[in-house]
């Protein structure tokens, strides 16, 4: 954003502050000082001259001999722009200046006539062309009647004696969007007092809104309309018209040239339309996406209406036909909050050009200043002496400002800062950012404080004090040594498990590897096998590509395995374990996962049958359990994996009782070839739960059962039941119901043919492990318990007994 010290100066008496200590204190206060510019210093050796006397070249028709009068010497120079007269005033530069676009300044022989200079135009004294009128682009720039010939500085009849700055604000400091909020950031600094900002005092309020909004998703909003009178039609004052061009903003009719001064002074998004054809303004955010006339609205864009016609997409386009004119006399003027997040993805949905009026609807900004701006904008009419009749002035939809309050002990943000501030410069500061600061009464240590409601970033001391050091500048703060313990910690069963992963992957020849942990909202879903639902979304995204925390780490580990397949690397075992971070009830998740491209083991290890790789990778997934996990064998139950993206067979997802904490698998072929790699095998573990899973298990108080000194008997029963029906339903089930002597239900074997499939079933068979401590069982005792099996089997399932 583009800070001008003369705007400044409205406020702050800066006589004694050179450029270089703003500068400095902005650099100190944390606005990183991209740029500078001040054209009298990059422009040199200039003077006020006249001409005195024009003749044609005689060898160009397009060229003209000039004499300028300098005060106290006369010069020739040959010029080519169509606007010279003699009596002009004119921006000289002599031989030998330099000029802002880097041109130096010789005498030369312009087809045999001798220029000694050269009469300037606005672009050649550094004003960029897209920001001129045609006039300005196409002559050179002529100086008012009062500028006296000879003067050195001839900048200042232009206006073009100031100096901008171009800072690069943080994401959390949005609510210096505007150059009064800077103003304030420097009093603090410079210990200079700040000037209350002149606004017009208005004596009414409309009760009703002039604007109908259909939805939430504008934070505030209020609206003024007005009618000019006669005396209206004039044009922009020379100063407003030089600060809006220095800050790289094109001047056109004097309403909108002081709405943009406006915005440059507080920050506040405002837009002014035609009232003579606005008539029933309404916004609303569009449940679909469809044209009209020339613009192209999508679905969720905040859309402005006169009566049923849209005329406008939010910061993005509008109808014409509504623009105000120099000619238009009444005015509609929007000062609006729209939702952030909303007008962050409007914006990426039109891939809209970076301008500050986007940053400006993107950003939070300072809650209050929406209907201030509009009392700012009569104001400078007022000093302008713009007549003027107020229509209609409306507070349509108030700022609900959600503050939040803390307690805290001054003394602690000394501590934190290493500082001796007394109370009072600390209230001070933080008044500075606009925090509102009590005396608890029954403790003058401590302060209640309340932060501003747009700044979410102050949530506790250490936000605070970390304010306090940015206004005080950080080379200011004594320097201290930090004196602190760190006590040894065992490490956690998480921790613990991890390293044994991490160990247990690398000696078998896996990779680790480090992955981005933004992701685009629409790869949420793809590879999402622990269901989350809530993403953590960031609230200004650099790109669509990065604004949203990931649910897996499959989908990182897919792109390394491409980038690699392309590079002709078509055998690859790699791993990562990272925490997944969402919005979702309860903790965050602790993911490790892995990938496999190509063979799992050496090809010099492998026999002539190579073993199913998906058998490879369960089995090597199974042993680890087994080692961490108590009689995991006894709870762990495979069921299918129906996410599209992975192998219809060769997938599962693992369950350790109810609990799922595992996926596995191979990629579907249609998925490996659209991400054209092949022989891809994956598994994404969730760690937190299987940390849960160990200290559950290490509370459980053992139990010993003496082995049975009786033979087991075992009987086979093979079933038909719907393809919906998962061998692990039928185990629990039949385990839960506690049926007697029976103790384990092992599968033997699943089958399907096209007959089975036409009538959506399988063939489940499966062994039933019968035994007493006792007494030794025959097929007698067996028989009731079979027959109970088989009943549920019926009655649960509609299960065909073979």
């Amino acid at each position: 954003m583009t800070i001008s010290r003369k705007i400044i100066s409205q406020w702050l008496d800066l006589s004694s502050i050179k450029d270089k200590e703003i500068i400095i204190a902005l650099n100190s206060l944390g606005f990183e000082v991209e740029q500078v510019r001040n054209l009298v210093f990059t422009n040199t050796n200039l003077i006020v001259g006249e001409i005195l006397r024009i003749t044609k070249h005689p060898k160009s028709s397009k060229l003209n001999i000039c004499e300028v009068s300098l005060g106290n010497k006369s010069t020739t120079i040959v010029c080519g722009a169509s606007n010279v007269a003699v009596g002009n005033k004119v921006v000289v530069a002599n031989i030998g200046s330099t000029l802002a676009n880097g041109l130096i300044i010789t005498s030369r022989t312009i087809q045999d006539v001798v220029s000694s200079g050269m009469i300037c135009s606005l672009t050649e004294l550094g004003i960029f062309g897209n920001v001129q009128n045609k006039d300005e682009i196409s002559g050179i720039i002529h100086l008012p009647s009062d500028a006296v010939v000879g003067n050195n500085n001839p900048l200042q009849y232009l206006k073009l004696d100031d100096t901008i700055f171009f800072i690069d604000l943080t994401v959390n400091r949005s609510d210096c969007l505007g150059t009064y909020s800077i103003a304030r950031e420097l009093s603090a600094y410079f210990k200079i007092p700040l000037k209350n900002m002149g606004i017009s005092n208005l004596l009414f309020l409309d009760k009703k809104p002039q604007v109908s909004v259909v939805n939430t998703k504008i934070q505030a909003l209020a609206t003024l309309k007005i009618r000019l009178k006669q005396n209206s039609t004039k044009l922009t004052p020379m100063w407003i018209k030089r600060t809006l061009q220095l800050a790289n903003i094109a001047p056109k009719t004097l309403v909108e040239d002081v709405v943009n001064l406006v915005m440059l002074e507080l920050g506040q998004p405002i837009i002014t339309f035609n009232a003579e054809l606005l008539k029933e303004p309404s916004i609303n955010v569009s449940p679909k996406s469809y044209p009209e006339g020339s613009l192209k609205i999508e679905k969720g864009d905040i859309v402005i209406h006169d009566k049923f016609l849209a005329f406008s997409v939010l910061g993005i386009s509008y109808n014409i036909d509504y623009e105000v004119k120099p000619s238009t006399k009444d005015i509609f003027i929007f000062s609006i909050n729209p939702n952030v997040q909303t007008m962050i993805e409007q914006a990426k949905r039109h891939i809209a050009i970076n301008s500050i009026f986007i940053e400006r609807l993107v950003k939070p900004v300072a809650p209050d200043y929406y209907m201030i701006a509009l009392q700012r904008y009569l104001f400078i009419l007022d000093q302008l002496k713009i007549e003027y009749e107020i229509l209609g002035f409306s507070n349509d939809i108030p700022y609900n400002i959600q503050e939040k309050s803390l307690v805290l002990n001054y003394n602690d943000i000394n501590k934190i800062l290493g500082s001796s501030l007394e109370i009072k410069e600390i209230i001070t500061y933080l008044t500075v950012i606009g925090c509102k600061v009590e005396l608890v009464p029954t403790n003058h240590e401590l302060l209640k404080i309340t932060a501003p409601g747009h700044r979410n970033d102050l949530n506790n001391t250490n936000d605070l004090s970390e304010e306090i050091a940015r206004i005080i500048g950080y080379d200011n703060l004594p320097v201290t040594m930090p004196v602190f313990y760190v006590p040894q910690k065992p490490p956690t069963v998480l921790e613990t498990l991890m390293g044994n992963w991490r160990n247990h992957l690398i000696s078998y020849g896996f990779n680790q590897v480090k992955t981005y942990s933004l992701t685009s909202r629409e790869s949420l879903t793809e590879f999402n096998f622990f269901n989350h639902k809530s993403p953590v979304s960031l609230s200004s995204p650099l790109t669509s590509t990065r604004e949203v925390m990931r649910f897996n780490l499959t989908d990182s580990l897919l792109k390394i395995c491409q980038y690699n397949y392309a590079r002709k690397e078509t055998q690859l075992k790699i791993f990562t374990d990272e925490t997944i971070y969402t919005d979702d009830d309860g903790d965050d998740n602790h993911h490790l996962g892995l990938v496999i491209m190509g063979d799992f083991l050496p090809k010099s290890s492998i026999s002539k049958s190579n073993p199913n790789p998906y058998h490879v990778v369960k089995g090597f997934i199974d042993g680890f359990l087994n080692k961490v996990i108590p009689h995991v064998s006894q709870n762990i139950i495979y069921k299918p994996n129906k996410n599209i993206a992975m192998h219809p067979y060769l997938s599962a997802d693992i369950f350790y009782e109810q609990e799922h904490i595992a996926t596995i698998g191979a990629l579907h072929p249609q998925t490996e070839k659209q991400m054209n790699f092949e022989k891809i095998f994956l598994a994404e573990i969730n760690c937190t739960k299987i940390a849960k899973i160990i200290i559950a298990s290490e509370k459980n108080v053992i139990k010993f059962k003496p082995w049975s000194k009786f033979n087991p008997l075992n009987r086979d029963i093979s079933i038909f039941v719907g393809i919906s029906v998962q061998f692990s339903d039928i185990k629990i089930m039949l385990l839960d119901k506690n049926i007697e002597f029976l103790e384990q239900v092992i599968l033997i074997d699943f089958y399907t043919d096209d007959r089975l499939k036409s009538q959506f079933q399988h063939s489940l068979t499966f062994n039933l492990k019968f035994n007493s401590s006792e007494k030794q069982l025959d097929e007698e005792k067996i028989k009731s318990s079979i027959t109970v099996v088989q009943n549920l089997l019926k009655n649960k399932f509609n299960a065909t007994i073979r």
